[in-house]
């Protein structure tokens, strides 16, 4: 919705409300929003919906040299100091 369009429906429509129908109105907003926004799913829904290994490498494998990684990152650091 173009935002002359929300400007127009708030002056037609709401801007005439009393404070009772708007704090009304912003609750019904309010409570469709969260239901819209809600996160996605849960962490348990999904478990083990992904084939192993996932992106076709060990989680230890990959855990492994990572951290090899920023040993050698962290050392070649000192050596420039």
């Amino acid at each position: 919705m173009a935002t002359s369009t929300i400007s127009n429906l708030y002056k037609q429509h709401i801007k005439n409300l009393s404070a009772s129908e708007m704090e009304e109105l912003i609750n019904l907003i309010q409570s469709d929003l969260s239901q819209k926004i809600k996160t996605g799913r849960r962490w348990e829904e999904i478990a083990g919906a992904a084939s192993y290994p996932l992106a076709g490498e060990d989680a230890q494998q990959w855990v492994s040299e990572a951290r090899r990684e920023g040993d050698l990152g962290r050392q070649q650091s000192q050596v420039y100091r």
